[in-house]
C-alpha cells in the first residue's frame, strides 16, 4: 500500500509539535531526507524477474525495506548521498556477472564513506561481451580473488563443504546448533555435511575468513575505510531458487541486521521469537503414546502444539488395521489432544502407504489431492473446524503437492527442505511454488530431526536438551519463528528423553511468562505472516529524529519494527505503540492497536543523522 506521505507526516507532527511554524519547518526537513533502505544492484542487461524473485520474496518475508539500483545509476550519487540512503548494498549473483569499472569505483567510495557492501557468488566475473574476465572486477574491493580461471582452468570451480572458522564465527553468522555438524560444519537433516557449488578463492592479507571450503575462503569480511565489505562464495539467489534458503538467511541476518543495522519490520507477532513443535500422529501406536505423553505432564495448557494426524484405519497396507483411525477407535485420543493445540492433516489417509506411493511417483496430483481431502474431511468432522495445516508423511512432498494442498485451503505446511530457516514462501526448480501456503522448514539436530532418530544416533538426553533450548535461544535472538518435529510415541519408546523435553517445556513456559518468546502453531503463524507481508513500511531519518510510517489494509496489530539504538533517544511512546525490548543493536516496538495507518516520530539520539 502506498502511503500519502505528506498527509501522514502532517498528522504525525501535529502529535509532537504545538507551534504551526515549527510543524511546517519539521515537515519540510523530514521530506528532504530519503528513506533508509537496503540496495540491490543489478546490471540492466542481465536483469530478469526470475533472478530477482528469490531476493524480492525474501526481503518481503523479513520486512526489509529495499530498492533496486541499476549499475549505471550509481554515478548519479555521491558517496555521501549513497550512504545517506542505503544502509547496505548487495551485489547479487547471476544478475551482476558484468560490473563496470565505474560501478566498482562508486561501491568502493560508498564503503569508504561507511557503507556495507556484500558481493555474492559470480558478481563481476564477466566482461560486457559475456566472456570470463581475466580477473573479477570486484576482487580488490572484496579482498578475495574469486575468479581464478586463468591460473586453475577447470579447477577454478568445484564443490565443497562449508566449515566455519570457529564456533564463534558460526554463531555470528546465525548458523544454529542444529545446522552444524561438529559445531562448525554446515549440515542438514538426512544428509549430514552439505556440499555446495563454489569457486576457487584466495583471500588477500588483512581479509578476515569466517568460513571456508576445500576451494578456499567462502565467507569473508574486510574493513574498507569507515565501512565493511563482505564476499560470499555461495550463490545465494540461485540456491534459494532451487530450494535452499538457509545461506541467504544467515548472510542477510548477519550482514544486514547485525552489521549494517538496517531498520526493519520483525517477522514474528509482537516482535518476539516463537517456536512450533509439530507432532506427527500416524498409527495406532499413539493409542499408548498419547496417554503416556499426558501422564508425564507434557500436555500443558499454556504451550500450544501442532498435531498433524493421518486419520485412516490402515497404515502400510489397505486393511492392515494399523492406522490411527481418528474417526473410529482413535477418536478419544483426538479429543485428548484438541485443547492443547491445532489439529492438522498428515498425508493422505494411510501414512506409510501414502508416503511410499508419493515418493515412488505412483500418484498424480489429482490422486494425492483426493486422498488428502479424505483425511481432511474426517478431521473436520471431529473438530468442526477447517484443516489449515499439513505435514508430509516421511517428508514425501513433491512440488505439485504444495499446489494440491493449497487448493484444499491449506495455508501452512511442514517442510523438510530449507532446514533451519523461518517460515517462507518456498521456491523449487527456479519458481515460487505458492504465494499463499507457507512452508515451515524443520530445525534439524545435525542429520537427525525426530527424537527417535536422535535415539538411534546415540544422542544423550543432555544433547537433546541443548538442541531444544538452543533452538529457543535462536528464536529469541533472531526474533523469528522456528519449527521442530517428532512423534508423540517417540517419548514412549525412548523415555530417556522425557526429562529433557520436560525441562525444555519448563524453560519455554518461563520465557512466555516473561514475554521473551512463545509457543505457537503453523496456523497462527501463517495467518500473521499473510498479514505481515502486506505491511508497507518506511523509515526516514533526519536531524529532527526518525519517522516510522506503517500501513496495512488488514490492520497493524502485533506488527513490530526495529530501530538502531544509536539512532533514537528514549522518549514517551504514543498509545498505539509499545516497547518490545531491545538488544545491543536495536530497540524493538510493537503496534497495539489495529489501525491501518500509523506514523511515529522518534527523537534523535544526536543532532547529526
Amino acid at each position: 500500500m502506498i502511503l500519502n506521505r505528506i498527509g501522514i507526516l502532517v498528522a504525525t507532527l501535529l502529535l509532537f509539535c504545538s507551534s504551526t511554524t515549527l510543524r511546517v519547518a519539521l515537515l519540510y526537513r523530514m521530506q528532504a531526507n530519503p528513506d533508509q533502505v537496503v540496495g540491490f544492484l543489478v546490471d540492466e542487461q542481465e536483469d530478469s524477474p526470475t533472478a530477482r524473485a528469490p531476493w524480492e520474496t525474501y526481503v518481503t518475508e523479513q520486512g526489509i525495506p529495499n530498492r533496486w539500483i541499476d549499475q549505471r545509476d550509481l554515478s548519479l550519487y555521491t558517496a555521501r548521498k549513497l550512504r545517506a540512503q542505503f544502509v547496505a548494498i548487495i551485489v547479487p549473483d547471476d544478475i551482476n556477472r558484468f560490473v563496470s569499472e565505474d560501478a566498482a569505483d562508486v561501491l568502493d567510495a560508498y564503503a569508504r564513506a561507511g557503507g556495507v557492501v556484500v558481493i555474492v557468488g559470480n558478481a563481476g566475473t564477466d566482461l560486457s561481451s559475456g566472456r570470463f574476465a581475466n580477473r573479477a572486477e570486484l576482487a580488490d574491493l572484496a579482498g578475495v580473488e574469486y575468479l581464478r580461471f586463468r591460473v586453475l582452468g577447470e579447477k577454478s570451480f568445484g564443490h565443497g563443504e562449508i566449515r566455519f572458522a570457529s564456533a564463534r564465527a558460526a554463531y555470528e553468522w546465525h548458523a544454529p546448533r542444529g545446522k552444524l555438524a561438529g559445531g562448525t560444519l554446515l549440515s542438514s537433516y538426512g544428509y549430514g555435511a552439505l556440499t555446495y557449488p563454489l569457486p576457487a578463492t584466495s583471500a588477500d592479507p588483512g581479509t578476515q575468513v569466517d568460513a571456508f571450503s576445500v576451494l578456499g575462503p567462502a565467507l569473508t569480511e574486510r574493513r574498507d575505510g569507515a565501512g565493511e565489505v563482505f564476499y560470499v562464495a555461495l550463490a545465494l539467489g540461485y540456491l534459494r531458487s532451487i530450494g535452499d534458503s538457509f545461506p541467504m538467511h544467515m548472510v542477510m541476518h548477519h550482514v544486514v541486521f547485525d552489521v549494517a543495522a538496517a531498520p526493519h519490520l520483525v517477522a514474528a507477532p509482537g516482535g518476539r521469537g516463537a517456536v512450533i513443535f509439530n507432532w506427527h500422529v500416524d498409527s495406532n501406536a499413539e493409542w499408548k503414546g498419547i496417554p503416556n505423553f499426558a501422564a508425564h505432564r507434557l500436555l500443558r495448557r499454556d504451550v500450544r502444539y501442532d498435531f498433524d494426524i493421518t486419520a485412516g484405519p490402515d497404515d502400510v497396507h489397505i486393511g492392515d488395521g494399523l492406522g490411527f483411525d481418528a474417526c473410529g477407535k482413535g477418536r478419544h485420543y483426538v479429543r485428548m489432544l484438541e485443547p492443547y493445540g491445532t489439529i492438522g492433516s498428515h498425508g493422505g489417509w494411510r501414512h506409510n502407504w501414502f508416503a511410499y506411493h508419493v515418493a515412488a511417483g505412483r500418484l498424480d496430483k489429482a490422486q494425492m489431492q483426493a486422498l488428502v481431502a479424505v483425511n481432511d474431511r474426517c478431521l473436520e468432522r471431529l473438530t468442526h473446524r477447517p484443516i489449515l495445516d499439513y505435514a508430509a508423511p516421511d517428508g514425501a512432498h513433491p512440488w505439485q503437492m504444495t499446489d494440491a494442498i493449497a487448493s484444499l485451503g491449506i495455508r501452512a505446511y511442514y517442510f523438510t527442505g530449507d532446514t533451519g530457516t523461518p517460515p517462507e514462501l518456498a521456491f523449487w526448480g527456479g519458481r515460487l511454488v505458492s504465494d499463499s501456503a507457507w512452508a515451515f522448514p524443520i530445525m534439524p539436530n545435525g542429520s537427525t530431526a525426530s527424537l527417535a532418530e536422535m535415539s538411534r544416533a546415540g544422542l544423550p538426553p543432555k544433547g537433546v536438551e541443548r538442541w531444544l533450548t538452543s533452538t529457543l535461544d535462536e528464536a529469541e535472538r533472531d526474533r523469528s519463528i522456528y519449527l521442530m518435529y517428532s512423534h508423540i510415541y517417540d517419548l514412549q519408546r525412548h523415555p530417556q528423553y522425557i526429562g529433557a523435553f520436560s525441562a525444555f517445556l519448563d524453560r519455554l513456559e518461563r520465557e512466555q511468562r516473561s514475554g521473551r518468546a512463545s509457543a505457537t502453531t503453523m496456523v497462527a503463524a501463517s495467518a500473521f505472516l499473510n498479514r505481515f507481508v502486506k505491511t508497507d513500511a518506511a523509515f526516514v531519518r533526519g536531524s529532527d529524529g526518525v519517522l516510522v510510517r506503517l500501513a496495512n489494509p488488514d490492520g497493524l496489530h502485533d506488527i513490530a519494527f526495529a530501530l538502531p539504538r544509536s539512532w533514537i533517544a528514549a522518549s514517551p511512546l504514543p498509545g498505539d505503540v509499545t516497547s518490545a525490548g531491545g538488544d545491543a543493536t536495536y530497540s524493538y516496538f510493537s503496534v497495539r492497536s489495529n489501525a491501518t495507518q500509523l506514523a511515529v516520530l522518534f527523537k534523535p539520539a544526536r543532532t547529526d543523522p
